[in-house]
């Protein structure tokens, strides 16, 4: 009885030392005060170690969550839209430096892209490791999304055997459309279509193999046709 005593005294002491050596790091914070990012640090008071991450949005919403092994990525990590709502969230570990099991949703909830696809990879990350470039793989067919560090929609098309195929479409960040083209096997082909961030018309053009053909309408800031240049002559 005594020596299952002892052992106890010594678990809980070893989980209270453990504990003591746990606490948070404020790295950053908003001028309104609200902490922007946070570290979970653990190990030796002389050196301890990062073991997880929290970044807030200035409101105060959390805008993602990761965890940390040996200052390697570990675990699930989980990223949000300001609403709350998730975005994407990966399985981390020393066989998938860059995520795996990855779950990507809109901003009301739905996932991101509904087509049967083989595995869901992301392609590109900003330097504190925020997915950018998210594909969607099906056979020889990407289907590609692209992101602002703000989790608005940059860009989103189809690459079949690593070429450009079909619309592509691209968004400036406040959500309104910047450009669309068509390709066919990596050249462009058929109308490309320009706008301003206000949504009115800039220019457009039709693609032939690759280059310019026929009449660019060009317009001016109230969507009011201003000039044309001919690329058949």
């Amino acid at each position: 009885m005594k020596l299952h005593s002892v052992l106890l005294c010594a678990a809980v002491a070893t989980l209270l030392f453990a504990c003591q050596n746990r606490h948070k790091e404020v790295v950053s914070v908003y001028p309104n005060g609200q902490n922007e990012l946070v570290y979970q640090m653990d190990g030796a008071k002389d050196q301890p170690q990062c073991v997880g991450e929290k970044k807030y949005y200035e409101a105060g919403q959390l805008r993602w969550e990761k965890q940390f092994k040996d200052n390697a990525p570990t675990g699930t990590w989980k990223y949000y839209y300001g609403n709350g709502q998730l975005f994407a969230q990966g399985e981390f570990s020393a066989q998938h430096p860059r995520g795996n099991k990855w779950i990507i949703n809109t901003a009301d909830g739905r996932a991101l892209h509904t087509t049967a696809c083989d595995s869901v990879v992301v392609t590109a990350f900003t330097p504190d490791m925020f997915p950018t470039t998210i594909g969607y793989y099906s056979g020889d067919t990407i289907y590609a999304y692209e992101f602002y560090e703000d989790i608005a929609l940059r860009g989103t098309g189809r690459l079949v055997n690593g070429e450009r195929d079909g619309n592509w479409v691209f968004y400036f960040p406040n959500g309104i459309k910047q450009a669309e083209a068509t390709y066919v096997n990596g050249v462009e082909n058929g109308m490309h279509s320009v706008y301003r961030e206000n949504g009115m018309p800039y220019y457009r053009v039709a693609y032939v193999d690759g280059k310019r053909s026929g009449t660019m309408e060009v317009y001016d800031a109230e969507g009011n046709l201003s000039g044309t240049q001919n690329y058949d002559k």
